[in-house]
């Protein structure tokens, strides 16, 4: 089995509202790509409503980042470890990316 992460990124689609989400985003996806995953499942982010320290990395991922197929993360410090690896590393920072060349408000 591959990378929990990159089969969650895979055809993924991010939908958002305003540019603080946006922005709430890329954070929560620039953290998936650089924190060793200790931090990472520590860190939490704004809800919908931009309310600091509301959401986990799963959490927002499963707000804001729709997988395609639809999944789901059940084993957050699971996929925190899975974000460590080159190969998933590799695929966030593509997803931001292609997030970045995304027009946006």
């Amino acid at each position: 089995m591959g990378s929990r992460v990159v089969l969650y990124l895979e055809g993924a689609e991010v939908q958002y509202e305003t540019p603080g989400q946006r922005v709430e985003i890329l954070r929560a996806l620039t953290d998936l790509s650089t924190l060793p995953p200790d931090a990472l499942c520590a860190r939490h982010y704004a809800d919908y409503g931009l309310e600091p320290g509301r959401w986990t990395i799963g959490e927002l991922l499963l707000h804001y980042v729709v997988s395609n197929p639809l999944q789901t993360i059940p084993d957050e410090p699971t996929f925190c470890k899975d974000a460590d690896a080159q190969e998933a590393r590799a695929a966030v920072r593509q997803f931001i990316r292609s997030l970045d060349a995304t027009p946006h408000e």
